[in-house]
């Protein structure tokens, strides 16, 4: 059986091409898109008529590689930038009425569940706690959880586009933006202070694409080589090495971060509250440990297709 999976995300719309059995599961394909549904202010509460038409046009690029696949079945959700927008409704309608694609705009509690259940396809968890991190351009779930079960998770509306769009820092960004931004996010999570009392831990597991936007650049500087070279799941990353990369990036304005190798193009603009975003929680939680997970939601919701149709 093959099965596509559609992640209909705040920056970019990913694209998953599985085939399936019973024993294995095989990579056939995996592409991205940007199309920065947020841009033009994501924290208005609406998709703008021009990344309303780039998603639109996103899902036929993709929908037409999926044709070249002979899919089974074809499984879309949307998150942040559609399930907050007051014409989310609308750009799933729209996508309906043209491609005759059915989406699910998942909840951001649910969208945790399914970022935990990625996570564990690509980590070897084990009894210990860990802090799962995923930043998306809307919102950024956080999960504490072990091999067997979640015990906390939650789904925050503070995701890269929506700090870039709140904080709209200089060229490089000065000092007093840097702080005005670690204030704004100490203001904002009690819960997970509390969470990380009740279950303490000193691992991260970056699941997003900023995460690994981060592993390449550090992959690229210390070792040679690019983390694409090999096939992976997950990654460990140096935490002294990452804490010396995110005030390089915070030096530069945004041509100079473009010419750091392993930078993307479409990342290139929110790496910056990104760092700061992802430091302040290495920070404020003594982590010491960092790993990359290649998986997340699109895998989560892979996993759940499996078990239920398989």
């Amino acid at each position: 059986m093959r099965i596509a999976i559609i992640d209909i995300g705040t920056n970019t719309f990913n694209l998953l091409i599985q085939e399936v059995d019973k024993n294995t599961t095989t990579l056939l394909h995996k592409d991205k898109i940007s199309v920065k549904l947020g841009e033009g202010g994501i924290n208005d509460g609406v998709i703008h008529p021009i990344p309303f038409q780039r998603g639109l046009d996103a899902i036929g690029v993709h929908l037409a590689t999926i044709d070249q696949f002979q899919v089974d079945k074809i499984v879309a959700f949307a998150t942040s930038a559609v399930r907050s927008a007051k014409n989310g409704g609308e750009f799933k309608a729209a996508i309906f009425d043209k491609y005759h694609l059915s989406i699910e705009i998942i909840e951001g509690d649910r969208e945790a569940e399914l970022i935990y259940k990625g996570v564990k396809e690509a980590c070897p968890l084990t009894s210990k706690t860990i802090l799962i991190m995923d930043v998306g351009g809307g919102s950024t779930e956080f999960i504490l959880a072990n091999q067997d079960e979640i015990f906390w998770k939650k789904s925050y509306n503070i995701g890269a586009a929506r700090l870039l769009d709140r904080f709209k820092h200089s060229e490089p960004i000065t000092s007093s933006e840097i702080e005005s931004i670690q204030d704004f996010l100490d203001s904002q999570f009690a819960e997970l202070k509390d969470a990380m009392k009740k279950w303490p831990t000193a691992t991260l597991i970056g699941s997003s694409g900023s995460f690994e936007t981060l592993a390449d650049i550090l992959a690229n500087k210390h070792l040679n080589r690019s983390i694409f070279d090999s096939p992976f799941t997950s990654i460990p990353m140096d935490v002294n090495q990452l804490k010396e990369l995110f005030p390089e990036i915070l030096s530069k304005n945004i041509s100079q971060r473009m010419e750091i190798k392993g930078m993307l193009e479409l990342r290139v603009d929110m790496m910056v509250v990104v760092s700061i975003f992802i430091e302040y929680i290495i920070d404020t939680f003594h982590i010491n440990e960092v790993i990359l997970s290649d998986y997340a939601m699109k895998e989560g919701i892979l996993t759940e297709v499996i078990q239920k149709d398989i």
